[in-house]
């Protein structure tokens, strides 16, 4: 007999510890994600949608969510004291944010990391492999392409990245991390150079929101950094500290100013429209002190919990809010001070207990408001009359038709003005889930002018679908078929079945099934890393830049198409033709008279005046010294010097020199005589006679003297030709 207890004992003990795990596990997660900024079109879909829809700020992020920025814009998430950005032409996708881990998915752009405070394993899942952050730090993740490589930057802190076929490289601070190649040979290294730093456009929020750790918040509240930016704190009696937001619309009331929009696990979900509107939401509880609005914070020795919407609705036991206008109706009120939250969710006590812990430390009145949900779940009835019951924000309950709830429309707009005695004489739902209306109810509140609403034939139904709470089984409003936002740019959606097909793999490095496929290159190529603190090594840093720079990129560098402009032989001429321009006359002589003369004669270079007479009767038959004639336009920059030497040569007096060559046609060296002078400026003295080349000489001092204006000059050359015409004379004595 004894043993047989001993075994229906071991059994019981066993059971309890299975529901408790199996309650355990199917409890949501105490944290979460929060969409914190955006900057331009950005899109959103969870896992249960097939398309792209708008994504709104404020808008709660779990696992199986996803988000995609358009090209040129950004948006900020925030995770318990972790802020990841991303920039233009990004997608992420929440893999797992839990109690234990945030694991997310980047298949294409760019991220910035900055953890305040890491408690949990941090990993980001690339095309090329897995990046585990080790540390609070500041980091950069380039997801890659099918052009660039994934790189993995360290700012501060510590990370690794662990490669497709399970080889891991260590990046520390200061280091840039690289993977590349495919899934089968990846190459991984350590380039040498500092990590960009984070993109100009974020410094204005940076001077605005803080993630600094908080001295009244627990940095594992997700939105806690926008409180100082956008409240006060003060000191409120048995309160403790309150925040108060500084600037607020007329009448403003929590959560009255936003939507409702259906998550799983939790159900109906409040998304407030104010930038700070996340935690207050989320976390704590509401006072009105003063006729102002202030907020209690979850007490920092406890770990908070998130919480979908922290209110109670009105209405329960099947029947909600009629009016006299006998519409179906919805009303909620924020939770006071040490008031009890009922999650509709989840019956784990355990549960129940963490969800309340943060803000209420009487256990026994925990205790006592989860017994009295278990046993009013089928029918309506008020709660004892305990004080500890009511609740002091009743009276400013929001009202709004179940239409405009269901359709998750801007509740501002639809609120029903309801007299606030009615809204405090209201019966309160055994759980914090939207009752509906069904025509076998009975009246769960009565008409502006006090009655009881009669001809219940005549009531409206609920009109849409109708769940069952988790705990106390209360009929609830469901979560609306098919998708009623309108539908937004992004990529194609891939369910998480197909883009992980087979079981969850065990712990180790990523396999080629769950990594995202590369996509091909939509924008500009990554810069590479800044040479930094690793710039003493000097030359690995110029040989990682071309690694991670693209043929396609190196085109709009202007130096380098420079260098290469002439062929190789001549690239080290353009090397020095950054001194040449202040020599302008040593510019001209090396490419006409070493093109020419240095292959006859080389020793001609030294000598440009006398040894010029002894190639002359060979150049002079090549009609390409012409050209250089074409050149003397472009020696105007070189006035200073192109200016002397284009005056014993203009071209008006070209035809007279012509003129005496038919006396000469038996010779074939005059003809080129007159050539060598529209050749260049030197080669005047080329022509056979001598002091035909002599007599030019004296004429530029006096054009030295008008060098500034060379084509104005063009008159006073022929005045020393004249001279010229008596040099023939005697050689036809």
């Amino acid at each position: 007999m004894g043993r047989f207890l001993h075994i229906s004992v071991a059994i019981v003990l066993g059971f309890v510890t299975l529901t408790g795990a199996a309650n355990a596990q199917s409890d949501p997660p105490g944290r979460i994600g929060r969409l914190a900024y955006i900057n331009g079109p950005v899109s959103f879909h969870d896992e249960d949608q097939t398309q792209w829809a708008p994504a709104i700020v404020n808008r709660p992020l779990s696992t199986g969510d996803s988000l995609w920025t358009e090209p040129n814009a950004r948006s900020e998430v925030s995770i318990s004291g972790t802020r990841v950005r991303m920039d233009g032409a990004t997608e992420l996708d929440m893999l797992a944010i839990d109690d234990s881990q945030v694991r997310m998915q980047v298949p294409q752009g760019r991220l910035d990391i900055k953890a305040a405070a890491m408690d949990r394993p941090y990993e980001i899942v690339t095309p090329r492999g897995t990046v585990a952050l080790q540390q609070p730090g500041d980091y950069y993740i380039l997801a890659g392409s099918t052009q660039d490589p994934t790189l993995l930057g360290v700012r501060s802190g510590a990370a690794q990245i662990t490669s497709l076929n399970g080889q891991t490289l260590a990046v520390r601070a200061g280091e840039v991390g690289e993977v590349s190649g495919d899934s089968d040979a990846p190459v991984l290294r350590t380039v040498q150079g500092a990590p960009p730093p984070m993109q100009p456009y974020w410094a204005d929020r940076d001077r605005q929101i803080s993630y600094d750790q908080s001295q009244y918040v627990p940095v594992t509240v997700t939105g806690y950094e926008d409180l100082d930016a956008y409240g006060v704190w003060s000191n409120q009696g048995d309160y403790g500290q309150i925040w108060t937001p500084r600037f607020v619309p007329v009448g403003w009331e929590p959560y009255r100013n936003g939507h409702w929009v259906y998550m799983q696990p939790w159900g109906w979900t409040w998304v407030d429209e104010q930038p700070w509107g996340f935690a207050p939401f989320h976390y704590g509880r509401w006072v009105n002190v003063h006729r102002r609005w202030s907020w209690v914070p979850p007490a920092r020795e406890a770990q908070p919990v998130y919480a979908p919407a922290l209110v109670s609705f009105i209405g329960g036991g099947g029947a909600g809010l009629l009016l006299a206008s006998r519409q179906p109706s919805v009303g909620w009120f924020p939770l006071g001070p040490r008031e009890v939250y009922v999650p509709p969710y989840t019956a784990n006590r355990d549960y129940f207990r963490n969800v309340n812990r943060a803000s209420v430390r009487d256990q026994a009145l925990i205790d006592a408001r989860y017994q009295w949900a278990q046993e009013h779940r089928d029918a309506e009835r008020p709660p004892p009359a305990d004080p500890r019951f009511t609740h002091v924000n009743q009276r400013f309950a929001t009202v709004v038709p179940q239409q405009a709830f269901q359709q998750s429309r801007p509740m501002e707009r639809a609120v029903i003005k309801v007299a606030p005695d009615k809204l405090a004489a209201a019966p309160i739902a055994p759980v914090a889930a939207p009752p509906v209306v069904t025509r076998n109810a009975e009246p769960s509140a009565r008409a502006q002018d006090g009655k009881p609403l009669e001809n219940r034939a005549n009531v409206m139904p609920s009109d849409g679908p109708v769940a069952h709470t988790a705990f106390a089984n209360m009929e609830t409003i469901g979560k609306p078929a098919g998708d009623a936002m309108r539908p937004a740019p992004g990529p194609r959606v891939v369910k998480r079945a197909d883009a992980t097909p087979g079981a969850k793999p065990e712990t180790g490095p990523a396999k080629a099934n769950e990594a995202p496929p590369l996509s091909p290159r939509t924008g500009a190529a990554p810069p590479p890393p800044l040479p930094g603190a690793n710039e003493a090594k000097g030359a690995p840093v110029p040989a990682e830049h071309p690694a991670l720079v693209k043929p396609e990129e190196s085109k709009t560098r202007p130096q380098p198409p420079k260098l290469p402009a002439g062929d190789s032989k001549a690239a080290p001429d353009t090397r020095p033709a950054g001194p040449k321009p202040p020599l302008a006359t040593e510019r001209t002589e090396p490419p006409k008279a070493p093109a020419v003369e240095n292959k006859a004669v080389p020793s001609l270079k030294p000598p440009p005046l006398e040894n010029k007479a002894v190639p002359s009767p060979q150049p002079p038959t090549r009609p390409p010294e012409s050209r250089p004639a074409d050149a003397r336009p472009a020696a105007q920059p070189e006035r200073p010097a192109a200016a002397q030497r284009p005056a014993p040569a203009p071209e008006p007096p070209h035809p007279a020199a012509t003129a005496q060559q038919p006396p000469h046609p038996a010779a074939a060296p005059p003809r080129p005589a007159p050539e060598p002078p529209r050749a260049a400026a030197p080669p005047p003295p080329r022509p056979a006679p001598a002091p035909a080349a002599q007599a030019p000489r004296p004429a530029p001092p006096p054009q030295q003297a008008h060098a500034p204006e060379p084509p104005r000059q063009a008159p006073p050359p022929p005045a020393p030709k004249p001279q010229a015409a008596p040099a023939p004379k005697e050689e036809k004595k």
